[in-house]
């Protein structure tokens, strides 16, 4: 019976009783959905080890990795984000063209303010 039993922290066992067999399915369909969905902590430190690499000043120069480093950091890159999201840098948003429909152009000008790129930041000093 399965009754009062907590399948996330059950003994898990691909061949034991009722409960430790669905437990085991249970916390292996949880690890592959971690590993799916969210950026491990191998991913994190072999990006922050790679990135370190490329490290100058105050910012990066990823162009004096070594090619290998480099196709490993672009494999990480699309790795991650096939996870999290994708990053779109080359979507350049238009505005919406204005019709003969007063009522719907407001519409359009509040989407066409909201697609207009923020104002540039002051530079640090």
């Amino acid at each position: 019976s399965l009754q009062g039993v907590d399948l996330g922290k059950a003994k898990a066992d691909a061949s034991g009783s009722l409960a430790e067999r669905v437990a085991f399915a249970q916390q292996s369909k949880e690890a592959e959905f971690r590993n799916t969905f969210m950026v491990t902590a191998a991913e994190a430190a072999e990006v922050k080890t790679l990135a370190s690499k490329a490290k100058s000043g105050d910012g990066f120069d990823f162009g004096k990795l070594p090619a290998e480093s480099s196709e490993r950091l672009e494999a990480l890159y699309k790795a991650i984000n096939g996870k999290v999201g994708y990053a779109m840098p080359d979507l350049a948003m238009k505005p919406i063209p204005l019709t003969a429909d007063a009522a719907a152009n407001k519409y359009i000008e509040d989407v066409n303010a909201r697609l207009a790129p923020p104002p540039a930041r002051p530079p640090k000093t």
